[in-house]
This record gives structure tokens, C-alpha cells and sequence, in this order.
């Protein structure tokens, strides 16, 4: 994220928030998933023991036209011809719920519908076929699926853990990664004090290490930038002196021959005027090359002492 106005906490709390509020909705999804498939289990249990209880009545010719619900929406008993012969109230004289049934050598199937035939929403509806002289019977129960967006109270529950939990993560990530972060901003504010003073050093904390190590590391530095400082400076104020010697000669050499001029001896003058040139000369092509190699990445060397 170059160039960000955030700060390094903002950034990972985000992200860190982000992380979370998808782990909560992955985990809320597990937990109404779970709750789904336990309330289906639960209707079928509870359908599939009322029908069974109206099975023994249809076996025992007891079975009335008008079936008590007794735990299941709707129960429904077809005989051996397909026609309802016993109902809940609400199914009376109406066609049967379902069409399906189980298959094989199996005598009970379990389905969800929308909605069954008569009745209204979803459904889970179990399918039990019994034997009786006259052929094989069929007998329905249904109960409406409990479904779970439709319970506002476990909804807010989810949806306010949910939150709970990523504004806890986002919160604790921006005050972890601020407190590890401290030490470093009291190291660049320690660090700008010392542009004006090279003789200031950064305080090393004792934890943590990596901290630490690093408050080491800049120390170092700075003291090897104060080295090469003085190191410059003592190279700046010789090669100083070294310019100014021969210069400084040879004008005095010029000076007292333009003053006595019909008593100068000109060769002599001349000669020593040349053999400060070539001092002069000497320093400035040790100049050259001492910039020559710091171009190159190579400090200048300390220089020698030249005789006058």
C-alpha cells in the first residue's frame, strides 16, 4: 500500500477486522447449518413417531376419519388404492400431500416441501409405507421446518458476537502493533535529534531484542558517520594546508621580486617559483585521484606530510 495516509496499525487492524468479520461469518454459517440440520432431524423424529402412532391405529382398524395432530402439522393415511381414508382436520376430503415414497426394500423416505399439497411453506414430510390384508398402506405426517433465519433472537445473537468479536480482533491488533511499534517511533524521534548533534546516541532498550538489536545497529552507524565526518574534516583542513603552503610561497617569491626587482636574482626566484608550482601541481593531482576514488566507493586516505 505505498504511498497509504494509514499507518502501519490502521493497515494490519483492517485487514486483521476483515480476517475476523469473515471467520465469524463462516463460523455463524457452520452454527444455523448445524441448527438447520438439527431441527430437521428433530421434525423427522417428531412426524415420523406420529405417523407411526396412526399406523398402529389404521393396523387395529381403530383409525378415526379425523386424526388428532398429536406433535406432527399434518397427518395423512392412503390406502392400499391411493385414497385418503384418514386426515387432520385442515386435510380432510383433500388430495394427498405428497406423491412420493420410499423405495425398495425400504418403507420409509424423508423429504422437504414447498409446500405440500393443502398446506403452506416448507415442510418436512415423512413418507411410511405398512402392510395391511387388503395391500400396502402409506401414511404422511408433515411439520413446518423450523427454519433458522426465520428466529430473530439467534440472528442477533450471531450478528452481535460477530461484531463483538471483530471490533475485539481489530481493536487488539491496532493496540498490539502500536505497542511493538512504540520503541521504533522513539528511535526516529531520537534519530532526528541527532542530525544536529552527531555526538547524541540512541538509547538501547533492554526489550526486545529485536529492538534492541536495531537501536545497536543505528549506534554503530552513527558512529562510524561521526568517524568519516572527522575523517573529512581532518582530510578538508590538510589538503587546505597544503594549497595554502605553496600558494602562500610562491607569492611571496613574486612580492619580493616585483619589491627588488633590479636586486633579485631571477633564475634562482624562477626556480624556486617552479619547484613550488610542482608541489602546488602534486597536491591537486593527489587531489584528483583521492575524488577519483570516492567516486569509486573509497574513502580518502589520510595524507602524507609533504616537506616544504
Amino acid at each position: 500500500m505505498r504511498g497509504s495516509r494509514w499507518s502501519l496499525a490502521a493497515r494490519k487492524a483492517v485487514v486483521i477486522g476483515w480476517l475476523s468479520a469473515l471467520i465469524c461469518v463462516g463460523c455463524s454459517t457452520l452454527v444455523a447449518y448445524s441448527l438447520h440440520n438439527r431441527a430437521i432431524v428433530s421434525n423427522t423424529k417428531q412426524v415420523s413417531e406420529a405417523a407411526q402412532r396412526a399406523i398402529f391405529l389404521a393396523k387395529q382398524n381403530r383409525l378415526p376419519r379425523v386424526i388428532p395432530a398429536d406433535g406432527a402439522g399434518a397427518i395423512q393415511v392412503l390406502n392400499a388404492r391411493g385414497e385418503v381414508v384418514a386426515a387432520t382436520r385442515q386435510l380432510v376430503g383433500k388430495a394427498p400431500m405428497a406423491s412420493f415414497q420410499a423405495g425398495g426394500k425400504s418403507l420409509i423416505a424423508v423429504r422437504d416441501v414447498c409446500p405440500p399439497a393443502g398446506l403452506q411453506g416448507c415442510m418436512t414430510v415423512v413418507s411410511i409405507r405398512f402392510l395391511k390384508p387388503e395391500g400396502m398402506w402409506v401414511a404422511y405426517a408433515a411439520k413446518p421446518v423450523s427454519a433458522v433465519y426465520e428466529n430473530a433472537a439467534l440472528l442477533l445473537s450471531l450478528a452481535g458476537a460477530s461484531v463483538l468479536l471483530t471490533a475485539i480482533a481489530t481493536a487488539g491488533t491496532y493496540q498490539s502493533v502500536n505497542r511493538v511499534l512504540a520503541p521504533i517511533r522513539a528511535i526516529q524521534s531520537e534519530l532526528t535529534a541527532t542530525v544536529s548533534d552527531l555526538d547524541r546516541r540512541i538509547t538501547v532498550p533492554a526489550t526486545p531484542e529485536e529492538v534492541r538489536t536495531l537501536a545497536e545497529t543505528v549506534n554503530s552507524m552513527l558512529n562510524q558517520l561521526e568517524a568519516a565526518l572527522k575523517r573529512i574534516q581532518r582530510y578538508n583542513f590538510d589538503v587546505s594546508h597544503d594549497l595554502r603552503t605553496p600558494i602562500t610561497a610562491i607569492r611571496v617569491q613574486i612580492e619580493e621580486a616585483l619589491m627588488y626587482s633590479n636586486d633579485i636574482q631571477w633564475p634562482r626566484t624562477a626556480a624556486k617559483v617552479m619547484e613550488e608550482t610542482m608541489r602546488l601541481q602534486a597536491v591537486v593531482e593527489d587531489l584528483l585521484a583521492d575524488l577519483s576514488g570516492a567516486q569509486r566507493g573509497h574513502p580518502p586516505k589520510p595524507r602524507p606530510t609533504r616537506p616544504r
